[in-house]
């Protein structure tokens, strides 16, 4: 799948302790802040992007917002996100629950629940805007089929 639309709003500490909105792949970082020492943990392995914002901006460090795509975003099954476990996924929104004092209910509600709500409204959204209705029926379809199988 490639997104070709941004889904992107400009930065807000609060809605960045939800859940991270902003795509590494469009960051831009100043090389003062690695000299500073904000590097990327490497101990988080799936969420570590999510984890340098947080700790950069509780640092006090200013982030710009650039309402412009910058780049693509391309999706696949076998992607290093995709094939995150349970366990795994919960272990490391664990560590950034713990570091950054936020509850762990409130990101698992957000990234469980809310978000794939959300990206379906955006989808949905994206599709009335280019009129294919072909595809919004497919993907309405696709998303009822799957809040049957829910129920």
């Amino acid at each position: 799948i490639i997104i070709t639309r941004p889904r992107v709003r400009p930065f807000n500490l609060k809605w960045l302790r939800r859940y991270d909105y902003i795509n590494p792949s469009a960051a831009f970082i100043r090389t003062s802040l690695i000299r500073e020492g904000f590097f990327i943990d490497n101990s988080i392995t799936h969420f570590g992007d999510w984890e340098w914002y947080l700790r950069m901006a509780t640092a006090g460090k200013k982030f710009y917002f650039l309402n412009e795509k910058l780049c693509y975003f391309r999706c696949h099954p076998h992607s290093k996100i995709a094939t995150l476990s349970k366990e795994e996924s919960k272990k490391q929104r664990l560590i950034i629950s713990r570091r950054y004092d936020i509850p762990y209910w409130r990101i698992k509600f957000w990234d469980d629940f809310l978000l794939p709500w959300y990206n379906r409204f955006f989808n949905l959204q994206h599709l009335l805007h280019i009129w294919n209705w072909s595809e919004i029926l497919k993907r309405s379809k696709k998303i009822l089929l799957r809040s049957l199988k829910i129920m």
